[in-house]
């Protein structure tokens, strides 16, 4: 075998185990997606499902219970299209492709937010991820994984937050 030969061979057998590696990731962000959706937003309307049903069995008996019912259907299935959304937002911010960082970088922080109990000091410089879009994308999802800790398990009362723009480096 020349060392042509050999080369192709490691390359192939390095492209292999890659492209076997990021099939692996790909399965692993595919279940978990399965089971956000099944946990919450599926189990959801199922329920909602049933409401309706039981709403129907009282409508000709008890139309106030029915329109009761209905109410609670219809508060259930504005919380279900939430929890769709957000879903959504975690997998791919749309803000992230229409206006950039640091729009979605302010809609994360107004999401967690959104109970207003956290204390925050915000400074955000708008920042282009035009030349590398694949940078933004990651830096954003470290970002949102340290900021769902602090909320989530850490539980401070509050945090500053910064990300400032430099001449050829973002600095966080």
């Amino acid at each position: 075998m020349n060392i042509d030969e050999n080369v192709q061979k490691n390359e192939c057998s390095c492209n292999t185990e890659n492209g076997k590696k990021m099939m692996e990731m790909l399965e692993t962000e595919r279940k978990r997606i399965v089971s956000e959706l099944h946990d919450t937003s599926l189990q959801n309307i199922a329920h909602l499902v049933h409401m309706i049903e039981l709403a129907s069995l009282y409508i000709d008996k008890d139309p106030a219970r029915a329109k009761m019912e209905l109410n609670s259907v219809s508060k259930g299935l504005h919380n279900v299209i939430e929890d769709i959304r957000s879903t959504i937002f975690n997998l791919r911010p749309m803000t992230f492709d229409d206006l950039g960082l640091k729009a979605s970088f302010e809609r994360l922080l107004d999401f967690l937010n959104a109970d207003k109990d956290y204390i925050m000091d915000v400074e955000i410089d708008d920042v282009s991820c035009e030349t590398d879009d694949y940078f933004c994308i990651t830096l954003y999802r470290v970002v949102q994984e340290c900021l769902l800790n602090i909320k989530n398990i850490h539980r401070l009362p509050g945090y500053y937050f910064i990300v400032k723009k430099r001449s050829r480096n973002m600095k966080f």
